[in-house]
């Protein structure tokens, strides 16, 4: 398949994660599976997994990145604390998660947010050390405890219903059911059309 050269905004990566909100457990195990990913997992490491895939920029896409943010041939980059994390050479893979595991604590994961934050850094041309990721993704999770933003898994559903009430205080179980799945059927639509853009058919 040939690779997109077609990047999503921020904006686009904003919906596009939010979509994927809407899909009920099972429907990401098997998108994930569709896209060729591990349907493995709790259920926000596999939104996030589907949102890396889509927001990573393509071997098409790289030569937009300064050269001081990508991995330069015959350079080795080991998991140490002063490595500059660049693309091409940094991995989501076990062994990195591991390494971060002892550097930022035993509840370190892959959010989409510090994703978001080294893709940026890369983009300044100026790539963080796994110490600076480390730091950051402990001030980040400081600050969702702080504030109480880490949504329930089900906290889509939960605010439609409760804006739908609001909107319609004497609707039937039966009209919020059927809203709701409308609702579900656009979300789901909005994740197909994304992927179609980024030329990632579904199998």
């Amino acid at each position: 398949m040939t690779e997109s050269t077609y990047v999503l905004t921020v904006q686009e990566q904003k919906t596009f994660l939010a979509a994927l909100n809407y899909f009920l457990a099972e429907e990401l195990l098997t998108l994930s599976t569709q896209l060729g990913l591990p349907a493995t997992g709790q259920r926000h490491e596999i939104i996030e997994r589907i949102y890396r895939l889509v927001t990573t920029p393509t071997k098409a896409a790289r030569h937009s990145l300064p050269k001081a943010s990508l991995a330069q041939e015959g350079a080795t980059y080991p998991l140490n604390k002063k490595t500059l994390i660049v693309k091409g050479a940094y991995n989501t893979n076990a062994a990195t998660k591991n390494f971060l595991k002892r550097l930022a604590g035993a509840d370190f994961y892959f959010s989409a947010s510090s994703q978001d934050w080294i893709a940026a850094r890369w983009q300044q041309g100026k790539p963080p050390t796994y110490d600076e990721f480390a730091r950051y993704w402990k001030g980040e999770q400081a600050q969702k405890a702080q504030a109480k933003v880490a949504p329930p898994e089900d906290w889509a559903y939960h605010t439609f219903e409760q804006t739908f009430m609001i909107k319609n205080p004497g609707a039937t179980k039966k009209e919020l059911a059927d809203a709701w799945a409308v609702l579900r059927a656009k979300q789901i639509a909005v994740v197909k059309d994304f992927l179609a853009k980024m030329t990632l058919p579904l199998r």
